[in-house]
Protein backbone atom coordinates (compact mmCIF):
# COMPACT_ATOMS: atom_id res chain seq x y z
CA UNK A 1 0.00 0.00 0.00
CA UNK A 2 1.68 3.23 -1.10
CA UNK A 3 1.55 6.18 1.31
CA UNK A 4 2.59 9.84 1.08
CA UNK A 5 4.10 11.83 3.93
CA UNK A 6 5.06 15.51 4.28
CA UNK A 7 8.71 16.27 3.54
CA UNK A 8 9.27 17.52 7.10
CA UNK A 9 7.83 14.42 8.78
CA UNK A 10 10.13 12.15 10.76
CA UNK A 11 7.48 9.42 11.22
CA UNK A 12 4.14 8.31 9.86
CA UNK A 13 1.31 6.47 11.58
CA UNK A 14 -1.16 4.19 9.85
CA UNK A 15 -4.37 3.17 11.58
CA UNK A 16 -6.01 -0.06 10.46
CA UNK A 17 -9.24 -1.89 11.08
CA UNK A 18 -9.85 -5.60 10.41
CA UNK A 19 -13.28 -7.16 10.12
CA UNK A 20 -13.90 -10.88 9.88
CA UNK A 21 -16.55 -13.46 10.52
CA UNK A 22 -16.52 -16.50 12.75
CA UNK A 23 -17.74 -19.87 11.74
CA UNK A 24 -21.44 -19.75 12.24
CA UNK A 25 -21.84 -16.20 10.98
CA UNK A 26 -20.80 -14.15 13.98
CA UNK A 27 -18.86 -10.98 12.98
CA UNK A 28 -15.55 -9.98 14.53
CA UNK A 29 -13.17 -7.01 14.22
CA UNK A 30 -9.81 -5.72 15.36
CA UNK A 31 -8.22 -2.24 15.27
CA UNK A 32 -4.69 -0.97 15.67
CA UNK A 33 -1.99 1.36 14.28
CA UNK A 34 1.45 1.02 12.74
CA UNK A 35 4.12 3.69 13.22
CA UNK A 36 6.74 4.04 10.48
CA UNK A 37 10.00 6.03 10.61
CA UNK A 38 10.49 8.41 7.67
CA UNK A 39 14.02 8.76 6.29
CA UNK A 40 14.64 12.42 5.37
CA UNK A 41 17.68 13.34 3.31
CA UNK A 42 19.43 16.63 2.49
CA UNK A 43 19.39 17.73 -1.13
CA UNK A 44 21.80 20.25 -2.68
CA UNK A 45 20.30 22.32 -5.50
CA UNK A 46 22.57 24.47 -7.72
CA UNK A 47 20.88 27.85 -8.24
CA UNK A 48 23.46 29.47 -10.51
CA UNK A 49 27.09 30.18 -11.36
CA UNK A 50 29.26 33.11 -12.46
CA UNK A 51 32.44 33.17 -14.56
CA UNK A 52 34.51 36.35 -14.75
CA UNK A 53 35.75 37.76 -16.98
CA UNK A 54 33.88 36.37 -19.98
CA UNK A 55 35.27 35.41 -22.41
CA UNK A 56 38.76 34.65 -21.11
CA UNK A 57 41.99 35.05 -23.07
CA UNK A 58 45.13 32.91 -23.00
CA UNK A 59 47.26 33.59 -19.92
CA UNK A 60 44.48 35.47 -18.15
CA UNK A 61 43.32 34.69 -14.61
CA UNK A 62 39.63 34.14 -13.98
CA UNK A 63 37.24 33.08 -11.26
CA UNK A 64 34.19 30.84 -11.12
CA UNK A 65 31.63 30.81 -8.33
CA UNK A 66 28.82 28.37 -7.60
CA UNK A 67 25.57 29.21 -5.77
CA UNK A 68 23.56 26.47 -4.08
CA UNK A 69 20.93 25.73 -1.41
CA UNK A 70 19.95 22.76 0.72
CA UNK A 71 16.36 22.06 -0.28
CA UNK A 72 16.09 19.02 1.99
CA UNK A 73 14.38 19.01 5.43
CA UNK A 74 17.56 18.02 7.30
CA UNK A 75 21.14 19.38 7.37
CA UNK A 76 23.89 18.27 5.02
CA UNK A 77 27.01 17.46 7.03
CA UNK A 78 30.69 17.52 6.05
CA UNK A 79 29.89 19.39 2.85
CA UNK A 80 32.97 19.53 0.63
CA UNK A 81 33.20 20.99 -2.89
CA UNK A 82 36.02 20.16 -5.30
CA UNK A 83 36.73 21.91 -8.61
CA UNK A 84 37.92 19.55 -11.36
CA UNK A 85 39.51 21.59 -14.21
CA UNK A 86 39.07 20.58 -17.83
CA UNK A 87 41.71 20.80 -20.60
CA UNK A 88 43.44 24.20 -20.84
CA UNK A 89 42.56 25.17 -17.24
CA UNK A 90 45.03 25.43 -14.35
CA UNK A 91 43.76 26.02 -10.82
CA UNK A 92 45.36 28.91 -8.90
CA UNK A 93 43.49 28.55 -5.61
CA UNK A 94 43.03 25.34 -3.66
CA UNK A 95 40.86 23.01 -5.73
CA UNK A 96 38.80 21.84 -2.72
CA UNK A 97 36.79 23.83 -0.14
CA UNK A 98 35.30 22.41 3.05
CA UNK A 99 31.91 24.04 3.81
CA UNK A 100 30.93 22.13 6.97
CA UNK A 101 27.21 21.92 7.73
CA UNK A 102 24.55 23.34 5.43
CA UNK A 103 21.18 23.65 7.17
CA UNK A 104 17.78 23.23 5.46
CA UNK A 105 16.89 26.10 3.09
CA UNK A 106 20.28 27.71 3.72
CA UNK A 107 21.88 29.52 0.79
CA UNK A 108 25.63 29.37 0.23
CA UNK A 109 28.32 29.95 -2.40
CA UNK A 110 31.88 28.93 -3.16
CA UNK A 111 34.49 30.46 -5.52
CA UNK A 112 37.69 29.26 -7.16
CA UNK A 113 40.37 31.10 -9.16
CA UNK A 114 42.16 29.67 -12.18
CA UNK A 115 44.25 30.55 -15.23
CA UNK A 116 43.90 29.48 -18.85
CA UNK A 117 46.74 28.13 -20.99
CA UNK A 118 45.10 27.43 -24.36
CA UNK A 119 42.20 28.69 -26.46
CA UNK A 120 39.27 26.27 -26.49
CA UNK A 121 35.81 25.60 -25.17
CA UNK A 122 36.41 23.74 -21.92
CA UNK A 123 34.74 23.15 -18.54
CA UNK A 124 35.18 23.13 -14.78
CA UNK A 125 33.27 20.34 -13.04
CA UNK A 126 32.26 20.64 -9.39
CA UNK A 127 32.12 17.55 -7.22
CA UNK A 128 29.74 18.07 -4.27
CA UNK A 129 30.08 15.61 -1.37
CA UNK A 130 28.14 15.48 1.92
CA UNK A 131 26.64 13.03 4.38
CA UNK A 132 23.20 12.84 6.00
CA UNK A 133 22.24 12.34 9.67
CA UNK A 134 22.69 8.60 9.30
CA UNK A 135 26.25 8.88 7.94
CA UNK A 136 25.31 7.94 4.39
CA UNK A 137 27.49 9.68 1.81
CA UNK A 138 26.02 11.58 -1.14
CA UNK A 139 27.93 12.74 -4.25
CA UNK A 140 26.72 14.86 -7.13
CA UNK A 141 28.37 16.77 -10.00
CA UNK A 142 27.76 20.06 -11.74
CA UNK A 143 29.63 21.26 -14.87
CA UNK A 144 30.27 24.92 -15.79
CA UNK A 145 31.27 25.82 -19.40
CA UNK A 146 34.38 27.97 -19.88
CA UNK A 147 35.14 29.83 -23.14
CA UNK A 148 38.74 30.83 -23.89
CA UNK A 149 39.77 32.91 -26.93
CA UNK A 150 43.19 33.82 -28.31
CA UNK A 151 44.90 36.90 -26.92
CA UNK A 152 43.94 39.85 -29.14
CA UNK A 153 46.93 41.84 -27.85
CA UNK A 154 49.32 39.43 -29.56
CA UNK A 155 47.52 39.84 -32.88
CA UNK A 156 47.53 43.64 -32.57
CA UNK A 157 51.21 43.68 -31.67
CA UNK A 158 52.05 41.57 -34.71
CA UNK A 159 50.02 43.84 -36.98
CA UNK A 160 51.70 46.88 -35.46
CA UNK A 161 55.17 45.41 -36.05
CA UNK A 162 54.23 44.53 -39.61
CA UNK A 163 52.93 48.07 -40.19
CA UNK A 164 56.12 49.55 -38.75
CA UNK A 165 58.23 47.34 -41.00
CA UNK A 166 56.18 48.46 -43.97
CA UNK A 167 56.68 52.12 -43.01
CA UNK A 168 60.44 51.64 -42.65
CA UNK A 169 60.51 49.90 -46.03
CA UNK A 170 58.67 52.83 -47.62
CA UNK A 171 61.00 55.38 -46.01
CA UNK A 172 64.10 53.47 -47.12
CA UNK A 173 63.02 53.22 -50.73
CA UNK A 174 61.84 56.84 -50.75
CA UNK A 175 65.30 57.98 -49.62
CA UNK A 176 66.96 55.82 -52.25
CA UNK A 177 64.66 57.24 -54.91
CA UNK A 178 65.60 60.82 -54.03
CA UNK A 179 69.27 59.85 -54.04
CA UNK A 180 68.95 58.43 -57.53
CA UNK A 181 67.19 61.59 -58.75
CA UNK A 182 69.90 63.87 -57.33
CA UNK A 183 72.70 61.79 -58.87
CA UNK A 184 70.92 61.77 -62.23
CA UNK A 185 70.46 65.55 -62.17
CA UNK A 186 74.13 66.02 -61.24
CA UNK A 187 75.24 63.85 -64.16
CA UNK A 188 72.96 65.73 -66.56
CA UNK A 189 74.32 69.03 -65.26
CA UNK A 190 77.91 67.90 -65.77
CA UNK A 191 77.11 66.79 -69.33
CA UNK A 192 75.45 70.13 -70.12
CA UNK A 193 78.37 72.10 -68.71
CA UNK A 194 80.86 69.99 -70.68
CA UNK A 195 78.93 70.52 -73.91
CA UNK A 196 78.72 74.27 -73.32
CA UNK A 197 82.44 74.51 -72.64
CA UNK A 198 83.27 72.56 -75.81
CA UNK A 199 81.00 74.79 -77.91
CA UNK A 200 82.56 77.93 -76.48
CA UNK A 201 86.09 76.69 -77.21
CA UNK A 202 85.17 75.71 -80.78
CA UNK A 203 83.58 79.11 -81.36
CA UNK A 204 86.63 80.83 -79.94
CA UNK A 205 88.89 78.79 -82.24
CA UNK A 206 86.87 79.67 -85.32
CA UNK A 207 87.10 83.35 -84.45
CA UNK A 208 90.90 83.16 -84.28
Amino acid sequence: MPIAVPITSSSASITYSLTYQYTGGYPGSAQGSITLSVLNEPSILITGYQVAPTPLTIGEAGSVSLNFVNTGPVPAYNLNITAIPGPGIKMISQSSTYMGTLNPQQLSAVAFSFSVVSAMNTTITFQIQYIDQFGQQHVQYYTVPITVIRNATLITQYASQYGQQGTNYYRFHRINYFTYVIITLAVVAVIIITVVVLLLRRKHGDSS
